[in-house]
């Protein structure tokens, strides 16, 4: 008998042959997010349709975030923005709002403990998983009460990192290399490269954060 030229060779994919996108199902399971989850992704403009799945493994890739020393504090967002109903005050997050806009939306008023929100120092804010902004906190403000008669705290800190539009990111510079999605990371450009808050806030920007609380706000 004669033989070939010798055996065949082969790739491996999660995705089946010839399938140029994922569906929502197979995005949010690649993810390990729950679907309404992965909705709120695309609807902030981090992923978009149809679902790539090079695009959806920038995020599937990364490696989850756990605190060595310290404490971080993480604000559970949702998305895209809307108004919270009891104050009035904007809550939630898309890659197009401004800075102010996103200020008002992650710093409160929260039900938080502020002294542990002011020692931790760094407050991440995480939308399904993926990491959106990273802020120094450098203070409270007086305490609010809800309507339940519960202290809410508002805190003010400087803005580190954030996902942006590509196009904004083009503008201030950032490498291709920061994509996160449909998204990039956009450092603040008035801080020096090597200041280390800024290198902490890269490295939460890279990653992935699960943490479990009652409320929007959590420790990490």
């Amino acid at each position: 008998m004669k033989r070939g030229r010798g055996l065949p060779t082969f790739l491996l994919s999660a995705t089946p042959p010839g399938a140029r996108s994922l569906s929502r199902h197979a995005a949010a399971a690649r993810l390990g997010i729950a679907y309404d989850s992965l909705v709120k992704l695309i609807r902030a403009g981090i992923l978009d349709e149809p679902l790539h799945p090079a695009a959806v493994d920038v995020l599937a890739t990364r490696h989850w975030l756990t605190a060595r020393t310290g404490e971080l504090t993480v604000l559970r967002t949702d998305g895209p923005p809307t108004v919270d109903a009891p104050t009035r005050r904007p809550f939630g997050f898309a890659v197009d709002v401004t800075d102010d806009y996103l200020a008002d939306a992650a710093l409160g008023p929260w039900r938080s403990d502020p002294e542990r929100v002011e020692r931790n120092q760094l407050l991440a804010v995480v939308l399904s998983t993926v990491p959106v902004a990273v802020y120094d906190i450098d203070r409270r403000g007086p305490a609010e009460l809800d309507t339940r008669g519960h202290p809410r705290y508002t805190y003010s800190g400087t803005l580190l990192a954030r996902l942006g539009p590509s196009s904004l990111g083009s503008r201030r510079g950032e490498a291709p290399t920061d994509s996160a999605g449909n998204a990039v990371i956009i450092k603040n450009p008035d801080l020096p490269v090597a200041d280390p808050r800024i290198t902490t806030a890269e490295i939460i920007m890279h990653s992935r954060i699960r943490v479990d609380s009652r409320g929007p706000i959590g420790y990490l």
